[in-house]
């Protein structure tokens, strides 16, 4: 008897479709769970269905890159998957550019060592005394680069180790820090926006200027 085909899924109750996808055992301890269920935003069984082959697909590259070695990332791939947070912290925050809690004059101190005392939070006394690095706030930045460095590689189904995840984090904070100092212009009112462009009248575009001759150049040349 021939198996029945993978198909969407219709939750019960709010009638939205899904992919359900048994989790293989061996990646049970990787991705967290024995089942994968992912939404697909829709009720409409025929868009379920377009959706669904390309989310089953990304399930199983993800599935394939953990059951690969730990990767190794450089710093250029590293960057590149941090790029997006660029687009997206400013999306997030120009309407209010002032209104962000990324403090870009404590960049520079970030990823630092700093001498850690009871429960795990700075020894300020040790720092204070011996003039040593002293956290300003840099911790919490540390922690939230951390954070969105991990829901990247759960996303991507990356295998990184401690070293990995560390560099993932601080290509993170670098884009934030790209993207906030952008912010700190347009609170100032230096936003440029390039003006749309215009379809010229009666629908064709103009004819390219000539380039000028060799001899108005040549003249040009002579004259200065």
């Amino acid at each position: 008897m021939p198996l029945p085909m993978a198909r969407p899924w219709k939750h019960p109750d709010s009638r939205i479709y899904y992919v359900r996808k048994a989790v293989p055992v061996p990646l049970r301890p990787l991705v967290g769970r024995s089942l994968e269920k992912l939404s697909l935003r829709t009720k409409d069984l025929e868009v379920a269905r377009a959706r669904f082959v390309e989310v089953v697909r990304e399930i199983e590259a993800r599935w394939a890159t953990l059951a690969a070695d730990p990767t190794v990332l450089s710093e250029r791939e590293a960057h590149e998957l941090a790029a997006p947070a660029y687009d997206r912290w400013i999306a997030l925050h120009r309407d209010n550019p002032s209104q962000n809690f990324w403090r870009t004059d404590l960049f520079a101190r970030l990823w630092q060592s700093r001498r850690v005392g009871l429960w795990g939070r700075p020894d300020v006394v040790h720092q204070v005394l011996h003039g040593a690095y002293a956290d300003r706030g840099e911790d919490d930045m540390e922690a939230w680069c951390l954070k969105q460095a991990d829901s990247l590689i759960a996303k991507k189904g990356l295998q990184l180790d401690a070293d990995g995840r560390r560099m993932l984090a601080q290509a993170v904070a670098a884009a934030i820090q790209h993207a906030s100092l952008t912010l700190e212009r347009y609170a100032l009112g230096d936003v440029v926006e390039a003006p749309p462009e215009r379809e010229p009248p009666g629908g064709r575009a103009p004819s390219p200027r000539s380039a000028p001759t060799a001899k108005v150049l040549l003249d040009d040349l002579v004259k200065g």
